[in-house]
């Protein structure tokens, strides 16, 4: 299944690096690292004996292995990037704001991003057309109105992602079996 999922990508890194690695918690099971910084882990556990692979994610403090929020979903299409102090999390296209370091979600009250999510074509706004391969999406632009008055705007967020049994790397472009 792997093999159907392709990457779409606005841009490429000029710097590969290893494309995903897996996270030992502190009970001893290993999850997938989604997405990393010196200070916090994202970690995917994926049912593999249920489709369509519910998953569980799970903030991590990377400084005492505490894990900060888990949070359940019922497909493993699931993308993070971290910018400034906010984990972008998507289950598909479904988007959370949290705070990496609490593990609590952002108070806003408006947020509007491009993200396109999984999707059967590379050009999920203009055809409908499917060719009977996957895309996920590794970019996005996200702007957010907070309670306390900030306005946070990022003009270019690279995501990492799992979907379909494939890690997806949003700096390198890689799609591998995890």
């Amino acid at each position: 299944m792997c093999n159907y999922l392709h990457f779409v990508t606005a841009w490429m890194a000029a710097i590969i690096r290893l494309p995903f690695s897996y996270y030992t918690l502190p009970d001893g099971s290993t999850g997938i690292l989604i997405i990393s910084d010196t200070a916090t882990a994202v970690v995917a556990l994926v049912d593999f004996g249920q489709p369509p692979y519910p998953t569980t994610v799970l903030i991590v403090n990377r400084h005492n292995d505490q894990v900060l929020r888990s949070l359940q979903f019922g497909n493993d299409v699931i993308s993070a990037a971290l910018a400034n102090n906010i984990l972008y999390l998507f289950n598909d296209k479904l988007g959370y704001l949290i705070n990496p370091q609490t593990g609590q979600f952002e108070d806003v009250a408006l947020a509007i991003d491009n993200y396109g999510g999984l999707s059967e074509t590379d050009r999920p706004l203009i055809s409908r057309a499917s060719s009977g391969h996957w895309y996920m999406e590794t970019t996005a632009v996200i702007s957010s109105w907070h309670i306390d008055g900030r306005v946070i705007s990022r003009p270019h967020l690279t995501f990492n992602g799992i979907a379909r049994g494939c890690f997806i790397s949003g700096d390198s472009g890689e799609v591998m079996p995890y």
